[in-house]
């Protein structure tokens, strides 16, 4: 005959011989997961005795200060012939007593995960890893997964939000003249639903089965990859490198704004030397003086004492932006610049 062994957090609970412990397996409507359920058992008794007390620090004892919180569940495994057969938790529901005296508990045990739910929690799918099936994205390479009879786990369905169209019909919207063809930057991806699949399971350490798996309607569904109305995405961030500066007198009060070359910042101090001291301004003047597109807008993420305080935008050449700091006492900011670009695609 088998033996059975309950442990709860490594100490071994004594059970009645007789004492039967039934274990669940459900599997409850695959289409929701917070209805899939793993192993449960059954609630079951221990006897009250002075080994269970111990560990269950006389739960039905009122008057006995106990350093355990009841409520919550302790971690407990389940062995059959001293081999692991479930870890989980134990939850104490009650003590049974008899004449005034405690005769046995009723616990119930849970495996280690009750709901798939409770694995996600409230996980979006941006947590997962899905950088094996990253792509470049250009004009050829979209071309090439909207035509090629390749296999491929990223494609880019024919679905636009941004304006309709047409084939062959000369009017404004006719895809098949160059000015107006289909552009590559209004098309977003989409992966295959195998694929996000795969990206749960490392993830999370779970196995999908079913013969669904390998059907070919669920091998050839794909999701739509669309947060927003346009794609646009923009350049990799860099500090604004400073090789040279000019406009201000070294001898003077407003040397107290120093640009370094060294590590590319800018200083900003209080001036006490100034005329009205609590009446002047800090002025940060934005100007581009020129740019490889006149068309692309491009950002100035302004950063003070390694914080990010503002963010600029421009366009073009000329002044962009004026930031102002009031000259109070106190005042002592370091700043770099970093620039960014939204850029402009081009078409296939």
């Amino acid at each position: 005959m088998r033996k059975v062994q309950v442990y709860i957090e490594g100490q071994r609970l004594e059970l009645f011989e007789d004492e039967q412990i039934q274990i669940t397996s459900s599997v409850q409507n695959v289409q929701d997961i917070a209805k899939v359920f793993t192993d449960f058992s059954q609630s079951f008794t221990v006897p009250a005795s002075e080994h269970n007390n111990q560990i269950f620090q006389h739960f039905y004892e009122t008057d006995v200060d106990s350093t355990l919180d009841h409520q919550l569940r302790r971690n407990a495994k389940i062995e059959i012939d001293l081999v692991t057969f479930r870890t989980g938790k134990i939850q104490l529901e009650k003590a049974n007593l008899k004449k005034g005296r405690a005769e046995n508990y009723s616990v119930t045990f849970y495996g280690d995960v009750r709901t798939l739910q409770d694995y996600f929690g409230d996980d979006k799918l941006a947590v997962l890893d899905f950088s094996p099936y990253t792509s470049s994205y250009s004009g050829a390479e979209v071309q090439s997964r909207i035509t090629d009879t390749t296999d491929y786990d990223i494609r880019y369905p024919l679905i636009s939000s941004e304006r309709v169209w047409s084939y062959s019909d000369n009017t404004s919207t006719d895809i098949f003249h160059t000015g107006t063809r289909m552009n590559y930057y209004e098309l977003f991806p989409a992966i295959k639903v195998r694929r996000v699949f795969d990206a749960i399971e490392t993830k999370y350490g779970v196995d999908f089965q079913g013969t669904f798996l390998t059907d070919q309607r669920f091998d050839k569904a794909f999701l739509y990859l669309k947060n927003t109305e346009s794609f646009e995405f923009a350049t990799e961030p860099q500090k604004i490198n400073f090789t040279y500066y000019s406009g201000y007198d070294t001898t003077s009060h407003i040397a107290r704004n120093v640009f370094n070359t060294t590590d590319d910042t800018l200083h900003i101090e209080y001036d006490s030397e100034d005329i009205f001291p609590s009446l002047g301004t800090h002025n940060i003047n934005f100007i581009c003086n020129s740019v490889s597109n006149s068309s692309a807008t491009y950002y100035i993420d302004v950063y003070n004492n390694g914080f990010l305080e503002t963010t600029i935008q421009g366009q073009g050449t000329g002044s962009i932006d004026t930031l102002t700091y009031e000259n109070q006492i106190g005042l002592d900011k370091n700043f770099y610049f970093v620039v960014r670009e939204m850029q402009l695609l081009q078409l296939i």
